[in-house]
């Protein structure tokens, strides 16, 4: 690639196929923890649900529970606190997301 085109590139910023890309690797991420993905989810969007998953996931390690017990499909969870919520069929990334870090916030104030 000559410079002119580097600096092109630079300039456009990412194109359709590396959001996509990037769309299907949180799209992955999220569907191995069980959460729903909708149509019309962008990437950004996905990008604050992992987040809020991800301090959800810090704060029950740190309350002292067990990921693997505690997963969604678990029939008898060892606590339901430490359960991921669940995502509402009409819910939106941005809700969910600010929904799953209000029931991490409640598990750092359980400490």
């Amino acid at each position: 690639m000559r410079e002119d085109e580097i600096t092109e590139a630079r300039r456009r910023g990412p194109d359709d196929r590396d959001l996509s890309r990037a769309r299907e690797d949180l799209a992955s991420q999220l569907e191995r923890r069980d959460v729903p993905l909708r149509e019309d989810d962008t990437a950004d969007t996905l990008v604050r649900v992992l987040e809020a998953v991800e301090s959800f996931e810090r704060a029950v390690e740190k309350a002292g529970g067990d990921l693997m017990n505690n997963q969604l499909r678990s029939r008898d969870p060892e606590n339901p606190a430490f359960v991921l919520p669940r995502r509402g069929e009409d819910e939106g990334a941005s809700a969910y997301a600010d929904r799953v870090r209000a029931a991490a916030a409640r598990i750092g104030r359980a400490d």
